[in-house]
Parts: C-alpha cells; structure tokens; sequence
C-alpha cells in the first residue's frame, strides 16, 4: 500500500485494487474510492467505516457513503 498526505487536509491511499482519496473540511472529511470492480468498491467502504468509527468512537464520528 502506497499513502500520502498534505498537510492536515489531504491524503491518498493506493491499495493496489483502487485508490481513496481524503480531503478534511471544517464540517467533515470527504472520502473518495476509485475501484476496479464494484466487490472491491463494498470491501473498501466496509473497511474504511470499520476504521474511522472505531478510531472517532470518543468524538461520535459516524460514515455515510454516497454515490
């Protein structure tokens, strides 16, 4: 896996199956997937909520995707 980051507000994830790309706003973080295949596109989503809720758990942070 290849990650970047800028700053406080950007980042970039290769994941070898697709990218994700994060942009923080002052009211939420904006994720984007750009996958392969729409299985891989389900897993990603899956794994990123996993991760940011568990690691928002104290601030409440909760993930809703989008088309």
């Amino acid at each position: 896996m290849h990650v970047e980051t800028s700053g406080d507000t950007y980042g970039f994830a290769d994941f070898g199956f697709g990218t994700c790309t994060l942009h923080a706003h002052p009211h939420g973080l904006v994720i984007e997937l750009d996958v392969s295949e729409p299985r891989a596109l389900k897993r990603a989503q899956q794994a990123l909520t996993r991760d940011i809720e568990r690691f928002g758990r104290r601030d409440a942070l909760t993930v809703t995707w989008g088309p």
